[in-house]
């Protein structure tokens, strides 16, 4: 028990560092957070506040990685209605194998890819060779994956953050005035 939780202390301190580095960089980001276990839960809809004052749940219960994609690309989509230029990533830090009858997450990510055109980066967070094949292929490409343990965890959600490009235009309707002098 004292591993898992451990483990999972160290998850979040890494969710948290991204959110706060992705708003250092971006401080107009918009972040939402999506939990799993055996249920997905919505812990927290977009907004440019870090993760500080989110209550995580307890780490328990089966790896719904399809639910959990599946919910977070409505959220994604929801927002692209809301904002149509928004640059959509998602990122998702996972220690396990889909367990259960779920939502097929490769339908899920493929939806997120292609119809909402999101950005996937995966975690593997000390997992065994089975689940990182799977998050390497629900991610965008192979270097949208990074596989992490308790030393470096929060480096790899950092990382992310140095891999998103948001480009932000100079001005939109600039009007550019010249007063003309007497001598042309």
């Amino acid at each position: 028990v004292e591993k898992v939780d451990k483990k999972y202390g160290e998850a979040i301190k890494g969710a948290k560092a991204f959110a706060n580095t992705l708003l250092s960089k971006y401080s107009s980001a918009q972040l939402a957070l999506v939990t799993f276990s055996t249920d997905v839960e919505e812990k927290r809809a977009f907004s440019s506040e870090n993760f500080d004052n989110v209550t995580f749940p307890s780490a328990d219960g089966l790896t719904n990685l399809g639910g959990a994609i599946k919910k977070a690309d409505e959220m994604l989509k929801q927002k692209k209605s809301e904002v149509p230029n928004a640059k959509l990533y998602m990122v998702i830090l996972s220690d396990g194998y889909p367990e259960g009858n779920q939502i097929d997450y490769n339908a899920a990510a493929n939806d997120a890819k292609n119809i909402t055109k999101a950005e996937i980066f995966t975690i593997g967070y000390d997992t065994d060779n089975r689940t990182e094949a799977l998050l390497k292929s629900i991610a965008t490409d192979e270097d949208h994956y990074s596989n992490a343990d308790g030393s470096n965890i929060v480096d790899k959600f950092t990382n992310i953050v140095g891999q998103m490009e948001v480009r932000v235009p100079a001005g939109t309707n600039a009007t550019i005035k010249d007063i003309i002098g007497d001598e042309f």
